[in-house]
């Protein structure tokens, strides 16, 4: 009786294989892909963007170059402008401040001419308090990159280049400089 069954069941199987063959499944898989814009410092050892850098040696003859890069998926056109303080002799004196002026700005070998403040809406001064005083610096605003991204994952990375005018650094007196760089990005119109 158990040799019947089984010779049954191998049939049913070898039977009913040309039923479920011709079958065919269908199913929908919804999924959206979230826009993104991703822009900051790139830290080359480690591919990273960080919002924050600190470079030192930035007074040198040679200057330093800093890696601004922008990671997005989306298509658009943006401007990208940098805020650039003189370099500012870090004192706890209320007087005798000294700043070094910035001699050249070059994106990619390019280089930039600074443009107004009140052109792009940004105001003229920028304010820092170092060891308790109260120090403000006329800062230039850069105009570094005009640029139309694509449909895709694409990646922009920049050189910028910073130089001190190695005159004033000459004739500065030993210190602590400090001079801050500020990016922002908008969109064209």
């Amino acid at each position: 009786m158990k040799k019947g069954l089984c010779i049954i069941m191998i049939l049913l199987v070898v039977l009913a294989s040309p039923l479920f063959a011709d079958k065919t499944f269908t199913t929908d898989v919804n999924m959206s892909v979230s826009g993104y814009l991703l822009h900051g410092f790139l830290d080359p050892s480690s591919d990273t963007l960080r919002d924050t850098t600190a470079v030192d040696n930035a007074l040198g003859k040679d200057g330093v170059d800093l890696y601004y890069t922008i990671r997005t998926n989306q298509p658009a056109g943006m401007l990208v402008y940098a805020e650039i303080t003189p370099f500012q002799r870090q004192t706890d004196e209320a007087s005798g401040q000294v700043t070094i002026a910035i001699a050249s700005v070059t994106v990619n070998g390019k280089e930039i001419a600074p443009t107004s403040a009140s052109e792009i809406g940004a105001e003229g001064q920028s304010s820092v308090v170092t060891n308790g005083t109260l120090v403000t610096a006329t800062k230039s605003v850069y105009p570094l990159i005009d640029f139309d991204s694509v449909y895709g994952t694409t990646e922009y990375t920049y050189v910028i280049h910073i130089t001190a005018d190695q005159q004033q650094v000459a004739e500065a007196p030993p210190g602590q400089y400090l001079s801050s760089v500020t990016m922002s990005l908008t969109y064209k119109d």
